[in-house]
This record gives C-alpha cells, sequence and structure tokens, in this order.
C-alpha cells in the first residue's frame, strides 16, 4: 500500500529528531486522509505492537490547538485500551503484569485533563471500594475507599478514567455512577503526572496487610526502546 507522511514544517525544512531522524505521522493510502483506520500508530497499538510514548507535550501549545506530538494521540490511546483489554500482542506476551485483570492502559499526562486509563479485562466485577488505591511517583495516593460508602464496580470490559488538573478543580472524589460500562472519577485540581517522566502503581490491600502492587505503569517506555 501507499503511505503519506503528515510532518511538522520548521524554520528550516521539517522536524527531526536529535538524532537527525525525520519525525512524521504515517498513514496508509494513495491520498492524503487522517483517520484512525488509516493510522499506522494506530493500528500497531491496536495489535498490542506499540504503545503511545509522548515524550515531551507542550501544554501551551496543546492549548492552542497546535502540539504536532499529540495531534492524534486520542486515537492511540483508544487502540491501546482494546489491545490492553484483549491482551494483544506485548499486552499479553511480554507485560510483567499480563496476568492482572485490572490493568492502568495508558496515561495522558499533557493538558488541562491529566488521564489515567484502568480497565478490567477479567471476567468478573471488580469492586474499587475494596482496597484500591492509585499512585504516582511523588507518593500523591488516590484511595477510592475514602470517597465510597458503598460498592463501585467496574464491570469485565470497562474502563475508569481517573482525571486530574484544572478539568478536577473542586470535584475531588466526584465520580460518574459505578457500575457502567465506562467510569469517570475526578481525583484532584493539581497536576499530578510529570512531564515528561513518571510512575504509576495500582495496588490493592486486604485487611491489615501491605498493600500489594496490582499493576505498575511507567513512561516513557524505556522498556519498549
Amino acid at each position: 500500500k501507499a503511505l503519506w507522511l503528515q510532518l511538522e514544517p520548521q524554520d528550516e525544512g521539517y522536524r527531526q529528531d536529535r538524532n537527525g531522524r525525520l519525525l512524521a505521522w504515517v498513514f496508509l493510502g494513495p491520498e492524503p486522509v487522517q483517520t484512525p483506520s488509516a493510522s499506522v500508530a494506530v493500528l500497531l497499538a491496536a495489535h498490542g505492537l506499540a504503545r503511545l510514548d509522548v515524550r515531551d507535550p507542550n501544554d501551551t501549545q496543546i492549548r492552542g490547538g497546535n502540539d504536532f506530538d499529540v495531534q492524534h494521540a486520542d486515537w492511540i490511546i483508544e487502540a491501546q485500551l482494546e489491545a490492553a483489554g484483549g491482551r494483544a500482542g506485548w499486552w499479553g506476551e511480554c507485560d510483567p503484569y499480563k496476568d492482572a485483570d485490572l490493568a492502568i492502559a495508558a496515561i495522558k499526562q499533557w493538558g488541562d485533563d491529566e488521564t489515567v486509563y484502568i480497565v478490567n479485562r477479567g471476567e468478573e466485577p471488580i469492586d474499587l471500594a475494596r482496597g484500591w488505591s492509585l499512585e504516582d511517583r511523588a507518593k500523591n495516593q488516590l484511595v477510592f475507599a475514602e470517597y465510597l460508602i458503598d460498592e463501585c464496580l467496574l464491570p469485565p470490559g470497562g474502563v475508569l478514567r481517573v482525571h486530574s488538573g484544572p478539568i478536577a478543580t473542586g470535584r475531588g472524589g466526584e465520580h460518574t455512577p459505578c457500575g457502567g460500562m465506562e467510569i469517570d472519577w475526578y481525583w484532584t485540581g493539581r497536576k499530578i503526572w510529570d512531564n515528561p517522566a513518571d510512575e504509576a502503581w495500582l495496588r490493592k490491600s486486604e485487611a491489615e496487610e501491605e498493600p500489594q502492587t496490582i499493576y505498575y505503569y511507567s513512561y516513557p517506555l524505556s522498556d519498549w526502546d
């Protein structure tokens, strides 16, 4: 198939990486068309052969709608959720936490709506009120049970989106109804996830026992380089 490249013009030519290699979004097809089905990055992510890796997003440029690095990131995240949920490619073969039913599938660490995407890829609902927590490298911790009175079930195939940053200002602990296939949880108005690198731990504690790491996610993707 024919390929076409979407490049970022700069003062002298087009954008390159630090090693002088041309940077581009790659699409399939003889005509310039920007759709998820034509994106090579999306196709690779959907099969678990690649993962979103935004090295240095610029929030000022993102607010202006002209950050080349994240232009098609939402498409890749959707494909990555599908791959992680189905344990496709790396997610089922090389992921050291491939047996975990609750998994961090992606982190969007830029913009005014930082988002952690967590998927239930098991066969049973998972109750977020039963000992689950999310923590970053700086030890900021979200303990779901601290905001819940009753159970909060994430069904099989469901996606939990944990939001932080300006979008969550004044909404700490607010969430959309439990039990749905998509749950949005608003953590804090503070920016939690560092650019360009951070780590995330999804943990679960039972009674008085120490919390156990169920899933670990980091960016950038040094383990994929």
